[in-house]
């Protein structure tokens, strides 16, 4: 009997290999047996259906099913003498166990199977050591949101400001890794998301919000990842379409808001996914388009050529500077000569001034070469446009002013390669595009760039009567990646992860404010006497580095290691080990006295440049999550590490 349990250690991992996988997923675990005899069934087959996974169950009984894709699933279990039993809505979810005990009643192979119906997803988890909710696609569909960042917003000791910035646990928005099937998505420059993910696109968003196990790095406050939707066996799609509009009684503060129009602020979305003619290749493709009209509106009553200049500031015989009693010349430079009065040229349009505009574009093909090889290319486009803050200065005059703009690439290719029944491993390579800009126009020599001068308000105001936001700021970030993860589970309770990861970046960053200068006469001030007097001609240029003019190009590499144990001693306790390491070389230079040379004036620190030196930090990682009754045998020393208490679970960092 001992050498047959032997030969069906051996044997039966053999018979029953591993298919169809996703890049974050989860694990369905438990023991078959008899529901009488409470005797363990050996070999039993246990199926995820819909997914081609599947697992045999060893000679105590016990069966492991790794790499789910998170969503819900209908798991069957057959044995030869005992009636087939499937449960339904079985909820999976990243990085968690989903224990499936299944007992089996004796009978023939004619009867009918048993069909149970699964419990819903615990309010406590038992195997969550580290802080962590997931967000399935279908909190999407019931809940009243639109975007991604709404729903996380509504997550324990997570806040969102207006532009839709996320916070965790009070930290700034630059201290979250965010992460798409895996890869890592913040840029270099202020650690922000290189591109967003449509709602429509997403399977899963599990977000941490506390400690981290040690697969996770470069975040301080929180990690948050998105995993996406994949074509499954039939076609299947939807669309959506939102509108509607703001309504205040607030007339005196905000203007022509009492008016409704159905069509001021929409969201389009639509999606579409399945198999393709080709043998185990499927799509899946997602889009959405949204326009938000915003709750402030301007009134256009001045052009940005409307600035004003007092009478004295005519020449001496023009007709135009009468006396200095009379009221400012608005656009001096606009009018012919015989106009003695001067004035506004906008023609009073209602504007809006807070408005965005933003469409992403998701797609994804995945190909399963066989039972064991899976091919997976991920694409991601991002746009958003909107004006450039300060919009309230700009209530009679809304041209002219800076617009941010925003888009960004994601290209990723997966391998997936099953070695056996509890044990594969995924290569992920990544190729990220990231721009942002803002400024007025494009185009440098825009003729519409007008010279300082311009730029005026109302007298003993902040509001704008004339001039061109003349900031201009771009940037673009590259980044080259590649990622290997593997995962094995060991005698039963040790579920083993490993992984390397290695980023190139390429940022380059240009900021300035524009400047003009007559190219017949450089040393001439820019202003309307010399317009007027000297028939000056002021174009614009970009200043010199003692002008203001930045510009760097960087190219700083990232790579990192981890490697961590999730030991299942037993139901009512649960162990995370994990040690991780960093590295990053700046790939720079720096100037090691400046606060000695910004003590002398200086702005522009340009002498003791001195390259910086790469850094390397090793942080081991420890969490436990267990119940009460084991917490009170746990040493002393301990509950002094506790962060976190979830009754019946605690938890130590």
């Amino acid at each position: 009997m001992r050498a047959s349990r032997v030969v069906l250690r051996l044997v039966l991992p053999l018979l029953f290999p591993l298919a169809a996988f996703a890049g974050n997923t989860g694990k369905i675990a438990g023991v078959v047996s008899d529901s009488k005899t409470k005797e363990p069934l050996i070999g039993a087959n246990v199926v995820v259906e819909g997914a081609s996974l599947g697992a045999s169950t060893d000679i105590d009984g016990k069966y492991v099913i790794l790499n789910v894709p998170p969503g819900r699933y209908s798991v069957s279990v057959s044995y030869v003498g005992y009636r087939r039993v499937r449960i339904d809505n079985v909820q999976v979810s990243v990085d968690f166990t989903t224990t499936l005990n299944i007992p089996m009643d004796a009978g023939e192979i004619s009867v009918e199977g048993v069909e149970v119906r699964a419990e819903r997803s615990p309010l406590i988890r038992q195997d969550l050591t580290n802080p962590v909710a997931s967000i399935t696609s279908e909190a999407f569909s019931s809940l009243p949101v639109t975007d991604i960042s709404e729903l996380i917003g509504l997550q324990a000791g997570v806040t969102v400001d207006d532009d839709g910035t996320l916070h965790i646990r009070g930290g700034y928005g630059n201290e979250i890794a965010y992460t798409l099937n895996g890869i890592n998505l913040n840029n270099p420059y202020g650690n922000s998301r290189s591109v967003g993910l449509a709602s429509n696109a997403v399977q899963e968003v599990s977000v941490s919000s506390g400690t981290f196990s040690a697969e996770y790095g470069t975040a301080l406050s929180g990690v948050v990842n998105y995993v996406t939707r994949e074509g499954g066996r039939s076609l299947n799609g939807g669309v959506r379409y939102m509108t509607g509009d703001y309504w205040s009684p607030g007339n005196s503060v905000f203007d022509n808001i009492g008016d409704i129009d159905p069509f001021n602020t929409y969201r389009f979305e639509a999606s579409l996914g399945g198999p393709l003619p080709l043998e185990g290749l499927s799509f899946f493709t997602s889009g959405v388009y949204t326009y938000n009209r915003g709750t402030l509106t301007a009134t256009r009553i001045y052009n940005p050529g409307d600035s004003y200049l007092s009478r004295e500031g005519f020449p001496t015989g023009d007709l135009r500077r009468g006396s200095s009693s009379d009221p400012y010349y608005f656009g001096p430079l606009n009018h012919d000569t015989t106009d003695l009065v001067g004035g506004p040229t906008g023609d009073g349009t209602l504007v809006p001034l807070n408005w965005s505009r933003s469409y992403n574009l998701q797609a994804n093909l995945s190909y399963r070469l066989s039972d064991a090889i899976k091919l997976k290319y991920e694409y991601v486009y991002d746009n958003g446009l909107s004006p450039a803050s300060g919009g309230q200065s700009y209530i009679f005059k809304p041209d002219g002013r800076a617009m941010d703009k925003s888009f960004g690439h994601f290209h990723s290719l997966e391998f997936t390669h099953v070695l056996n029944e509890k044990t594969f491993h995924t290569v992920r390579a990544s190729y990220i595009i990231d721009t942002a800009s803002s400024r007025a126009y494009d185009d440098l020599n825009d003729p519409r760039y007008l010279p300082s001068f311009y730029s005026r308000t109302v007298p003993n105001t902040t509001y704008l009567v004339g001039g061109v936001d003349l900031g201009r700021f771009s940037r673009m970030s590259k980044a080259y990646g590649i990622k290997w993860d593997i995962v094995a589970q060991l005698f039963d309770i040790h579920e083993v992860k490993a992984g390397a990861e290695f980023r190139q970046h390429d940022l380059t960053v240009e900021s300035y404010t524009v400047q003009f200068e007559d190219p017949n006469d450089p040393t001439l001030e820019p202003s309307f006497s010399n317009v007027l007097v000297k028939g000056a001609t002021f174009l614009p240029k970009k200043p010199t580095v003692e002008g203001g003019y930045l510009f760097y190009h960087y190219e700083p590499v990232q790579a990192s290691a981890y490697v961590q144990d999730k030991i299942e001693l037993f139901k009512s306790i649960i162990l995370n080990l994990g040690l991780r390491w960093d590295y990053f070389d700046p790939n720079a230079d720096y100037n090691p006295m400046i606060s000695e040379e910004l003590v002398g004036g200086s702005l522009f620190l340009v002498n003791n440049l001195r390259k910086a030196e790469a850094k390397n930090m090793v942080a081991p990682r420890f969490s436990v999550s267990c119940e009460k009754r084991w917490a009170r045998r746990v040493p002393a020393k301990l509950p002094a590490m506790v962060t976190a208490v979830k009754a019946p679970m605690m938890s130590w960092r």
